[in-house]
């Protein structure tokens, strides 16, 4: 598919079409924002929209373009180009210098005076090209605006409105001719820096001037909001006072009516006991019995209903009845007696504490206020706590006059209840041993998961010594592989060197110093590996640090998650516990509540006489104490015994995940010492190899430096021999002595030359002169051939092996040809 589009940079560009039919042999397609004008020979043969064309879409458009079957195309950009124009220092009408930035927008309007009169010849025409040939005229016509105004009239709202009409004006006519069209004006920017500096610390002048009035009016409003305050604290201290006082008195009232009524019970006692009591027949009369009694309505209407079936029952009945309404009238009595003197302890602290308040209200330091606020923290606990009792009192009242109406059997409500009591025992003690258990099944869980873990921590420990231990052994093998061949390689090197060397009969000197070019070459070599391996095994060494640390730290991330997943699980079945015995005790509570009604032996009490029902009664009392004392213990020491169950469980758990923590701290300082003392072997190795090729080199140039020496004495040595051989060739005076044949070279060792040691064979033809002596500087043809030791093998010489390396050397060999070490 064919685009046409235009970069960033391009403003217009020109797209020659000579074989329509070619062109289109794939689609076309124009981008959004794209103008493509056809021109055919300077003719403007139409637009062509952006979208997709093939050929048959195309020449729909331009019918006149498809006769000539090729074109020109101008492919510009439709939308509006920015322009920045940055003009120098401009003179305003008050002649001050001002910096004038501006930005504005022009627009293609004819393509066809584009292309004429500023495109041209061009393939393409920039943004950059378009801006430098426009900017010229925008900087003239903007510095006829700022001449002909102040520097106070350019500050003004409307100078942009003003610059943009300006443009518009001048400018149209100059961009018609290049078929251009202005936009308008879309930023402006006049700097003046001392200008700006004198605006600047104007509007400092009048924020400082703002903060003043600001700071004025926030003094008067917090002014106005303290006195507001103080009135209000006023105000809520008034009626706090008041309604203190109201609830004084109705509390006041409250204790005046149970003190009433106390009176009245023991006049109804009295009044009962006595022979008035027995007078009475009709309800009329018991009316204005009670009338008597209680003219303030003070009695329950179950006491008066009481009374009213004590009177209609037959006579030998009263004497029992009369028993009955005595003993529930002391038991009201006691009841309204203890909640008298809660109510009188209450108002007493009451006007305590609000004395104590009266007293820490006269200053206003901190411990005051500390006082004051845990003054009124008891006081609101001890409101708690007396409505909590009120609320008390009038249940069990509730419950007193339902146990009074309802008459149940005490013996089968009691046995009911112990059997309930029983079952409840048997719940809890069965819930408590299934907690056990539970706990039992997660520690041993808790066990398996740290046994897991152990073996799995094992088995990865175990998976990483054989790893290690194989590339251990793949590195040693390939080392010792690497040092084979390389032992290989220098034989068959010393073997070549060997033949060359008998082949082309090379001097003493030259043998040596090929030997010593081979020797510094193995050394070289040997070196070479040697750094390879020691880096390999950093390397190694590294990498195997690095999976270590990986691992350790995985597993301390494992082991971190584990704890805080135990932790989370242990507070959960604690949680979860606790709730549930809470829930049991409040089950418990309930039923206790639900059956208090008939669990004493006030039935007993209500069928029997005057004394025995005192004596059951107070039976009754110490039982009902005894057994709320055995209950409380018991319920104390169970709460107890989950309290110390919870704890110990929990310092377990605490102690097991500290031991954890510990073998975890204790497995990671063994692992950092391990790695500690890798790196001081890797050091110390170092250290040793160093040392090592130290002295290698140091004994290597001692071997150069008596070789050097060696050859030099050898070469003193030859030159004497010669000089000798000719002086003796040619007698002073005397006849040619007699020298061997030509073409029999003299063999001459040197003193103290051994068996096997290297040869000097001289090859010399004297030739007499006119005087009949010999010419020492004749043609003369000295051959020296030196068998190097350990490189050249005579033939005949024996082997021997080196001590050091165990490489195969001549036995004559000073020197091991492997190693460099001196023999024996």
């Amino acid at each position: 598919m064919n685009r046409w589009t235009l970069s960033s940079e391009q403003f217009a560009r020109r797209i020659s079409i000579s074989d329509v039919e070619g062109f289109f042999t794939r689609q076309l397609q124009i981008e959004p924002g794209v103008r493509a004008v056809i021109i055919d020979s300077g003719r403007n043969l139409g637009e062509v929209p952006a979208g997709n064309y093939v050929i048959e879409s195309f020449t729909e458009k331009l019918q006149s373009w498809w006769n000539r079957k090729q074109c020109d195309v101008i492919i510009v950009r439709g939308e509006d180009q920015v322009l920045q124009i940055t003009s120098p220092p401009l003179l305003t009408a008050d002649f001050l210098q001002v910096q004038f930035r501006t930005r504005v927008s022009v627009q293609l309007r004819d393509v066809m005076i584009f292309h004429q009169k500023l495109m041209g010849s061009r393939a393409e025409y920039t943004r950059d090209q378009l801006e430098s040939s426009i900017a010229p005229l925008l900087s003239g016509f903007i510095h006829s605006f700022v001449s002909g105004l102040t520097m106070q009239e350019l500050r003004t709202p409307d100078t942009w409105a003003r610059l943009d009409s300006h443009l518009a004006d001048h400018l149209e006519l100059y961009l018609q001719r290049y078929g251009l069209a202005f936009g308008q004006v879309l930023t402006l920017s006049i700097v003046h820096p001392e200008y700006d500096e004198q605006l600047r610390r104007r509007g400092e002048t009048v924020l400082m001037e703002m903060a003043a009035e600001t700071d004025r009016l926030s003094a008067k409003m917090a002014n106005d909001a303290a006195w507001d305050r103080v009135r209000t604290e006023d105000r809520v201290q008034q009626v706090q006072a008041a309604l203190d006082n109201l609830k004084i008195d109705r509390e006041q009232k409250e204790l005046e009516q149970v003190r009433r009524r106390v009176q009245i019970r023991r006049n109804l006692r009295d009044a009962v006991l006595s022979d008035k009591f027995d007078k009475l027949q009709t309800a009329a009369d018991l009316a204005d019995f009670v009338r008597d009694l209680d003219c303030e309505k003070l009695l329950a209407e179950d006491e008066l209903q009481q009374l009213k079936e004590l009177l209609e029952q037959r006579s030998e009945d009263r004497q029992a009845n009369r028993a009955r309404l005595l003993q529930r009238l002391a038991i009201q009595q006691r009841l309204d007696l203890q909640v008298l003197t809660d109510e009188c302890a209450h108002v007493l602290a009451v006007r305590r504490r609000r004395a104590e308040l009266e007293l820490a209200s006269i200053d206003e330091s901190e411990t005051d206020r500390q006082w004051r606020r845990e003054l009124s923290k008891e006081a609101e606990r001890a409101e708690q706590q007396r409505s909590e009792r009120w609320k008390a009192w009038h249940d069990r009242a509730r419950r007193f006059r339902d146990y009074w109406k309802e008459k149940r059997d005490e013996e089968v409500s009691r046995q009911a209840h112990e059997l309930r009591y029983q079952q409840l025992q048997g719940e809890a003690e069965l819930e408590q041993q299934q907690r056990k258990i539970r706990l039992q099944i997660m520690q041993d869980e808790q066990r398996v998961r740290t046994a897991q873990a152990k073996a799995s921590e094992r088995w990865i420990e175990d998976q990483y010594e054989r790893i290690r231990q194989k590339e251990q052994a793949d590195l040693e093998r390939s080392l010792a592989k690497a040092a084979a061949d390389l032992a290989h390689e220098q034989a068959e090197r010393a073997a070549r060197l060997q033949a060359d060397a008998a082949a082309q009969q090379l001097s003493e000197h030259q043998v040596r110093a090929a030997q010593q070019l081979e020797a510094e070459k193995v050394t070289l070599e040997h070196e070479r590996l040697e750094r390879e391996q020691h880096f390999k095994r950093a390397q190694e060494a590294d990498r195997q640090r690095r999976r270590y640390e990986e691992w350790a730290e995985r597993r301390h991330h494992g082991r971190r998650m584990e704890e805080k997943r135990l932790e989370q699980d242990g507070r959960q079945n604690e949680r979860r516990d606790n709730q549930a015995h809470e829930l049991k005790l409040k089950q418990l509570e309930n039923e206790r509540f639900r059956d208090a009604r008939g669990q004493s032996l006030e039935v007993l009490i209500f069928g029997s006489n005057l004394e025995m029902g005192k004596t059951l009664a107070e039976v009754a009392a110490a039982r009902v104490r005894a057994e709320a004392e055995a209950a409380a213990a018991k319920l104390a020491a169970e709460v107890e015994q989950s309290r110390a169950t919870a704890a110990t469980e929990q310092a377990r758990q605490q102690v097991a995940i500290e031991q954890a923590r510990q073998a975890a701290a204790a497995e990671q300082a063994r692992q950092v010492a391990e790695l500690q003392r890798q790196r001081q072997l890797d050091d110390e190795l170092r250290r040793k190899d160093k040392e090592i090729l130290d002295a290698k080199d140091k004994h290597i140039s001692s071997i150069e430096t008596a070789s050097d020496k060696r050859d030099a004495s050898v070469q003193q040595m030859a030159d004497r021999l010669l000089d000798a051989l000719v002086s003796r060739g040619t007698p002073a005076g005397g006849p040619a002595a007699a020298a061997p044949s030509p073409g029999q070279p003299a063999v001459i060792p040197p003193a103290g030359h051994p068996a096997g040691a290297p040869t000097v064979i001289i090859n010399q033809t004297l030739t007499p002169t006119a005087a009949g002596t010999a010419d020492a500087s004749a043609a003369g043809n000295v051959q020296v051939k030196a068998a190097a030791v350990g490189s050249l093998q005579m033939p005949g010489a024996e082997e021997k092996r080196c001590p050091y390396c165990h490489g195969i050397i001549p036995s004559v060999a000073r020197f091991c040809q492997h190693c460099g070490q001196k023999q024996p």
